[in-house]
């Protein structure tokens, strides 16, 4: 039995988690406020949230949800402050916090939208241009595309809004490189499920990577798992999903690519799915019967980015070398993880890199393409 470490906490001084709660967090608060034209009731709302992050304790969510009622169970329990608690708890709990204040249930208004839909329109040549390089490799031969799809399909997770600072792109290092094997198996895969991350140009790569093994290889279905609120500030939603692709038609290339997209949609080849199982308190481990149940015809599923990768092996002080097979007992499919580190945690290494600090485990300069199963 594999004897679980301990969470990873804010209170944690000099780690990630810790400058995290007490430099990203109120500058996430203050750039909602400052973008969006909220009411004088929502905005003096946030204005007292930003003044209890990060010494406060926890206040209860409404009484309105079974995930808002696990949350302030905990929050009873373990009286929580923003910085004495689990790390990955306080992030779910911002963000179901800011769901409450600025009424998203009855308002369906996306508060990040003014961060997301700004970063795919200054983008939106470079956007074009991916998609005329990716038409190369479809019409290329799959065994000598693998590679570069793949790779190109890391360096698009660098795109996160949450980080304060820009990634570099051209300084990725593999820590975790299995494109060998993946090759060996993806010309044979049914159905793909995508755990989705990123929203804007991320998400071109996931709609991308779509395109591709529904162009060359035996895949009929590829699922794309969005968010049901805002989360995680640039974390992909079905409204980021249309508001790209409405972008993207607006250039000649770009619109011949969505008319293609949209008759995979309208064919149930490419299907966008949501679920609050993503956005729950619950690591990925305990999935619901709905989600085994569409996962049970699947021949891979993908999981994408940083804060999946938490959920999905517990956001824990695991020992670099722990077996991530020892972690996933309770997965049975094909599971590949694309991410780019931007947290401090990292499972599967024979060894780590020779640095004087731990800076590597969330600049954006390594990644891994894990397949396990």
């Amino acid at each position: 039995m594999l004897k679980k470490p301990d969470y990873i906490r804010t209170d944690e001084i000099n780690s990630f988690a810790h400058r995290t709660v007490i430099k990203r967090f109120p500058l996430i608060v203050q750039s909602l406020i400052e973008n969006n034209k909220f009411s004088s009731k929502i905005s003096k709302k946030l204005e007292t949230l930003l003044r209890n992050i990060p010494d406060a304790e926890l206040k209860p969510l409404a009484d309105s949800s079974d995930v808002n009622r696990k949350i302030n169970a905990e929050i009873q329990d373990k009286k929580y402050r923003w910085n004495n608690a689990p790390f990955i708890f306080v992030e779910n709990y911002l963000y179901h916090r800011l769901k409450e204040i600025c009424a998203y249930t009855d308002r369906n208004y996306d508060y990040f939208a003014y961060k997301k839909n700004s970063d795919v329109l200054l983008k939106q040549d470079a956007l074009i241009k991916t998609i005329e390089n990716f038409e190369k490799l479809v019409s290329g031969e799959l065994s000598e595309s693998v590679k570069q799809v793949l790779y190109s399909y890391l360096i698009g997770n660098t795109a996160d809004l949450s980080q304060e600072k820009a990634l570099n792109k051209n300084t990725m290092n593999l820590l975790i490189d299995d494109t060998e094997k993946i090759k060996n198996i993806i010309g044979d895969l049914n159905q793909i499920d995508i755990v989705l991350d990123n929203s804007g140009e991320e998400l071109l790569y996931d709609i991308l990577f779509s395109y591709w093994v529904l162009e060359k290889t035996k895949t009929t279905t590829v699922n794309l798992h969005f968010k049901t609120f805002p989360y995680f500030v640039s974390d992909a939603m079905k409204s980021d999903f249309y508001f790209l692709l409405d972008v993207v038609s607006k250039h000649k290339k770009g619109k011949q690519f969505c008319a293609l997209i949209n008759d995979y949609i309208a064919k149930g080849n490419i299907v966008l799915r949501e679920d609050a199982f993503w956005t729950d308190t619950n690591d990925f481990l305990a999935m619901p019967g709905r989600i085994k149940k569409l996962f049970s015809d699947s021949g891979l599923i993908i999981f994408k980015g940083d804060l999946n990768y938490r959920k999905l092996i517990e956001d824990r002080h695991w020992h670099h070398d722990t077996n991530i097979k020892e972690i996933l007992t309770r997965i049975r499919n094909k599971c590949l993880i694309i991410r780019v580190l931007k947290s401090e945690i990292i499972v599967g290494l024979d060894s780590m890199p020779e640095t004087s600090n731990r800076e590597w485990m969330h600049n954006g300069k390594y990644g891994i393409i894990q397949l396990v199963g």
